[in-house]
């Protein structure tokens, strides 16, 4: 029986430290924002109007996603699988902590 890893050990193994984290706080960001709006965000400029942030670092943020969880395109599948373990989360990083420690499973 193999042990599957934690996504952010994935995305670490691929990206590093700091861009491993970005990768996990997109999804995180991605999902708590498609709750808060009542649809996928179609792009990362829908994340950023929700979260009043920058394009250009919501954009980053996808790039991060994209470069870790490749073939995923969007973080829904991932966010499907994070979202009881974000529920009553109150900050960024308590949201990422419960994402980046859940394990990997294939699509």
């Amino acid at each position: 029986m193999s042990r599957e890893p934690a996504v952010i050990d994935i995305a670490i193994r691929k990206l590093g430290v700091r861009q491993g984290f970005k990768a996990c706080l997109y999804v995180a960001m991605w999902g708590i924002a498609a709750e808060g709006i009542g649809h996928a965000p179609v792009n990362p400029d829908e994340v950023a109007d929700y979260w009043e942030r920058s394009r250009a670092t919501c954009y980053r943020g996808q790039v991060a996603f994209r470069e870790a969880f490749s073939p995923e395109l969007t973080p829904e599948r991932l966010w499907l699988m994070a979202r009881k373990r974000v529920e009553g989360k109150v900050n960024e990083r308590e949201a990422v902590s419960a994402v980046s420690s859940m394990k990997w499973v294939s699509a």
